[in-house]
């Protein structure tokens, strides 16, 4: 396909244009006819390559600003089918992985976590890429459009995927990548959640893609901690005052009752001496 975008270009500007000064008045009347014939059969020719060449620019623009399909499991468009039908194998093999929050997920078993939002992304240790697709699925849940949403510049939400009721995140220019992402919100407990994610590398002479199947499970969402906010309804003690330490300078009522008798005796006594 590349070599064919190369070569018609230079060809059909050349090949109609050099016959055709062939075909002209110098030729003798017998052949004008089949000069014009000629020249007709060269002129379609010269259409027909401007609209491969218009094609082939129309593709190539087309799969730079998304992926090629939303088809699982392999939505590559034609052109990587072409050089490369399989790939290259999962992910971690091109030196890429997914997290969703703080868990790298696994392609081998599933991956379980408990219901709600999570940052999901697609990150490369190795090389960079350029084009990449993912697609959640469940057939519990069906329509997944609404679980997902993008929150960078070169994701989109791919509407091919809408379209089959498929939540995704994919790439919107053909630039290098190091590492993108989105929110997934997962909702409620679910144990057929279905990712799928595919990464294109390059699509040149020859097509450089991987593509992994990462299975999950959500379990019931987690309980809020603790909290360290005091019961509204719990009883509350009273201050109490604190145990005066300063003596009382004030006699009790029983000291002051046994000066009193004293005093009266004393009294008494002095009357009978008098």
């Amino acid at each position: 396909t590349i070599v064919l975008c190369l070569c018609l270009p230079p060809l059909s500007v050349w090949l109609p244009t050099h016959r055709l000064r062939l075909c002209s008045d110098q030729v003798p009347l017998q052949l004008s006819f089949n000069c014009r014939k000629y020249n007709n059969i060269m002129l379609r020719s010269f259409v027909l390559a401007v609209s491969v060449l218009l094609g082939c620019s129309y593709s190539s623009n087309a799969l730079s600003s998304m992926p090629g399909s939303c088809n699982s499991p392999i939505p590559v468009g034609s052109s990587h089918i072409a050089s490369n039908p399989d790939g290259n194998g999962a992910i971690s093999e091109g030196g890429f992985s997914v997290t969703m929050g703080d868990m790298e997920l696994s392609q081998d078993g599933v991956n379980t976590l408990p219901a709600g939002e999570y940052q999901v992304t697609l990150k490369a240790t190795e090389t960079d890429f350029r084009g990449f697709l993912m697609r959640l699925s469940s057939e519990t849940v069906g329509d997944t459009t609404e679980l997902v949403s993008e929150d960078s510049d070169d994701v989109q939400i791919l509407q091919a995927c809408t379209d089959l009721s498929v939540g995704s995140l994919a790439h919107n220019n053909p630039e290098l990548k190091a590492e993108v992402g989105g929110t997934i919100n997962w909702p409620l407990e679910t144990s057929d959640i279905v990712l799928e994610v595919t990464v294109v590398v390059s699509n040149q002479a020859e097509s450089v893609w991987y593509t992994t199947k990462f299975m999950l499970e959500t379990t019931e969402m987690a309980a809020p901690g603790p909290t360290s906010t005091p019961d509204a309804d719990a009883p509350t003690k009273a201050p109490t005052d604190p145990p005066s330490i300063m003596p009382s300078l004030m006699p009790s009522g029983a000291r002051v009752k046994s000066m009193s008798a004293a005093f009266a005796a004393v009294l008494v006594l002095a009357m009978v001496i008098v």
